[in-house]
């Protein structure tokens, strides 16, 4: 086998397994990312491996253990961008800039939709913001830090004080810089995409960059940072799974980028479905954490996407990229049916990534609780899977059957 260069490996998100060869060294620098494959042994010496629902390509470790992955996605490079585009909440102009369907590469057609939308953001300036700054001064700056004071054991100087400072150096420029910086170090990609990234992190200067694998910084939207948004969602979707949890004392390095395709899948159903039902007088809010499944409210449940008619609680949709028979998985059917007991919802939702296109309604017990097992077809055009979405979004508002 030679050693020399990296092993290419390349593997399905999902569904497909790939059977190889592997030296000792290969074999423990896959061991050490199996939140992205899927690794078991097979005759011969030989090893069966298994996407995890990511995708992206990724170099782990270094030298002769080196393994360059490829994680191929199921549909079509155009359908992942739109999913990504609405993910970001800028389908409104992301989609007539993407030309996708001429990329059929994964790493350059992400990486340039980013650093597009990167750029719309940047257009109007780098944006500014206040930053609480503790610090000690020989004269007084914005108001005296009683508590580090006290600690200074009556000494009057300097001062212990905290101001607001004005400053480019936040969360949200953070995050597009550590974006901006990790994605220039990709191999493969075009002069004229990296070129736009190198001129989009030199814009972000005196910026402090996370360390790499530290916790991003936190960012809240507002009317201030909105143009910022979609760059920011597609910044924390590139860099939120690109240090995957190694085993303990495990030291392989790993550069590159993966998504998470139940991220995108579910962050995509929220936000298109949340489009698509406004005008039906409902709306979606996601991953609520305030509902118990228990009386006592000691059992909390999140679920993936909570309808509302106003004020009030209508119904529950569960996300799953995955594909289903047309009746769904006993575990999904159990866990739904559980949501939707516990808050008093007569009708729960669960939306597949793939599967028969007729909806499945299942009732359930004394009680009439009912569950509508739904697929999309994430390979279809683009323009399909919208008018799914549509289609879907009236039999949640119970308009059509």
């Amino acid at each position: 086998m030679n050693t020399e260069t990296p092993l290419h490996l390349d593997v399905a998100e999902a569904g497909e397994t790939l059977e190889r060869d592997l030296s000792t060294g290969q074999l423990r620098t896959l061991l050490a990312a199996q939140r992205l494959i899927e690794l078991t042994p097979a005759a011969g010496g030989r090893w069966r491996i298994r996407g995890r629902r990511r995708v992206g390509l990724v170099r782990l470790g270094r030298g002769q253990d080196a393994v360059i992955l490829y994680l191929r996605p199921k549909m079509p490079i155009a359908n992942l961008l739109h999913l990504l585009s609405h993910t970001a909440g800028a389908e409104h102009w992301l989609d007539a800039q993407v030309d996708a369907g001429a990329d059929d590469h994964l790493l350059p057609a992400v990486v340039r939709l980013f650093a597009r939308t990167a750029k719309r953001a940047l257009d109007d300036g780098v944006l500014h913001g206040y930053r609480t700054t503790a610090d000690t001064l020989p004269t007084l700056r914005g108001r005296i830090d009683i508590p580090a004071q006290l600690r200074r054991c009556g000494m009057p100087l300097p001062i212990a004080v905290q101001y607001d400072e004005f400053t480019a150096d936040i969360p949200e420029n953070q995050i597009l810089l550590r974006a901006l910086l990790r994605l220039m170090t990709m191999a493969g990609l075009p002069a004229s995409t990296h070129s736009l990234l190198r001129h989009l992190a030199a814009r972000l200067t005196d910026i402090t960059v996370p360390p790499p694998g530290s916790p991003l910084p936190f960012w809240t939207p507002n009317r201030l940072n909105t143009r910022y948004a979609p760059a920011l969602r597609l910044a924390e979707l590139i860099l939120v799974d690109t240090t995957p949890n190694l085993r303990p004392g495990a030291q392989t390095p790993i550069d590159g980028v993966i998504i998470d395709m139940e991220t995108v899948f579910e962050a995509f159903l929220t936000t298109a479905l949340h489009k698509a039902i406004q005008p039906l007088g409902l709306r979606c809010a996601p991953q609520e954490t305030h509902h118990s499944l228990d009386t006592a409210r000691r059992v909390r449940i999140r679920p993936d996407i909570a309808v509302y008619r106003g004020p009030h609680l209508f119904t529950l949709v569960d996300a799953k990229y995955k594909t289903t028979d047309g009746l769904g998985a006993h575990p999904d059917l159990y866990q739904l049916t559980a949501y939707c007991t516990a808050l008093g919802l007569k009708h729960g939702h669960l939306v597949y990534a793939s599967g028969p296109g007729v909806p499945a309604t299942h009732g359930i017990g004394p009680a009439g609780t009912r569950v509508t097992v739904h697929a999309l077809d994430l390979t279809a055009a683009p323009s399909t899977i919208d008018e799914a979405i549509h289609v879907l979004a009236h039999q949640l508002a119970g308009t059509i059957a």
